[in-house]
């Protein structure tokens, strides 16, 4: 798996734009590669994750130990529905694949956006439905969505200047949806697109 999804977590953090010092906030961590690579982008700020497994949080930790006992990496368990962070915490956050188990996707969005500052970016991974996804995917575990869908449920959960895009180096079914945290709900961010 970490190798497998290795170039989309690296096209994510090249269109987070991480400067140094921002705060980031990786959701579903896993192995921690990703973890590793955001610290070194952010020279000094802060990288945080939450990933809902055990294991996961063990490998990750182990991977990243000494950036976590300088205090430049903080990794918990949990999910993204309930972020054990304070509002407005990071200036970046990413998620790659995670939203394919995200029962209330909109809710998982509207919690990332709670802790973004104004202005944050958040970045979002993701298989959009498709005849081969469907195959290669148990529909019992995975849920696919069309890029549309995912377009208009982020601008549902508050997000504005939502645009989707593909990235060549990434795997080609995957794509990415970039959103900014702006001030104020939904309503009329569609008009500011």
């Amino acid at each position: 798996m970490a190798w497998e999804t290795s170039r989309e977590n690296e096209a994510a953090l090249e269109l987070l734009e991480i400067r140094p010092g921002d705060r980031v906030l990786e959701i579903g961590f896993g192995h921690g590669r990703s973890i590793t690579a955001a610290a070194k982008l952010t020279r000094g700020g802060l990288v945080a994750g939450v990933d809902a497994s055990p294991s996961m949080l063990d490998m990750a930790r182990r991977r990243n130990q000494a950036l976590v006992d300088r205090g430049l990496v903080d990794l918990r368990q949990g999910d993204s529905l309930h972020l054990p962070f304070e509002d407005e915490s990071f200036e970046v956050a990413f998620s790659v694949h995670p939203v394919y188990f995200w029962t209330a996707p909109i809710s998982h969005m509207q919690e990332v956006r709670r802790v973004l500052k104004d202005g944050g970016r958040f970045v979002l991974g993701f298989r959009p439905e498709s005849e081969q996804a469907r195959r290669d995917f148990p529909a019992s575990v995975y849920t696919f969505r069309p890029a549309e869908q995912i377009h208009q449920m982020l601008l549902s959960a508050g997000f504005r200047s939502v645009r989707i895009v593909d990235r060549e180096d990434a795997a080609r079914e995957v794509r990415f949806a970039l959103a900014t945290k702006g001030r104020g709900g939904a309503a009329g961010l569609a008009s500011k697109l």
